[in-house]
């Protein structure tokens, strides 16, 4: 393993390692809310809107508890996809594809597959505010996860090109799930 190698890992970690601290940040203040009790809130009643009518608060409800259930077979089939890849390349190790790619790809594919899957395990209520929100912070570190091992197999596999592709790709992570951590943790504001 060369050296650009061992500083691509230790990147990708960071990356991963960050969008996870975002996630747990902004959760940590949805949570210290003075006005609102985390877990127990119901979605409907986190976002009130002034002169809304029962009719459109209603709509809104149903609107959300159609994102909740998508949210759970999204994270259902993606984890699922995950795993079975990771299965086939942890299989393949010692030969063919496989044995072209690091540890740190296959365990940032088996990362993403658990988080995924360990998401709608976790957090079932699909009614409840903070439960959503951890599904949607799991997504987050999930797919981070998830994407992180794709650039590393293109490091893997298309060094040194790989390795430039998948530090600009750590950059772009970090930026815009920095940005969707603090919407998240901005919301009630």
């Amino acid at each position: 393993m060369s050296l650009d190698c061992d500083l691509l890992d230790v990147l990708l970690l960071i990356c991963l390692g960050t969008v996870t601290l975002f996630r747990i940040v902004a959760l940590t203040r949805y949570c210290l809310r003075v006005d609102k009790k985390p877990f127990t809130t119901l979605h409907v009643d986190a976002l009130e809107h002034v002169g809304e009518t029962s009719e459109e608060r209603r709509a809104r409800h149903e609107a959300f508890y159609e994102t909740a259930r998508g949210q759970f077979n999204t994270l259902v089939v993606v984890g699922s996809v995950a795993l079975a890849a990771w299965t086939q390349l942890f299989a393949s190790s010692g030969t063919g594809l496989g044995g072209g790619l690091t540890s740190i790809t296959r365990n940032l594919l088996f990362a993403a597959s658990a988080t995924l899957l360990a998401a709608p395990l976790l957090f079932r209520n699909p009614n409840q505010e903070f439960s959503f929100l951890c599904r949607e912070s799991f997504t987050g570190i999930g797919y981070t996860a998830l994407v992180l091992s794709i650039a590393s197999a293109l490091a893997d596999l298309f060094s040194p090109a790989g390795t430039v592709i998948a530090a600009l790709v750590v950059a772009v992570i970090l930026v815009t799930d920095a940005l969707e951590a603090w919407d998240m943790a901005t919301m009630y504001d």
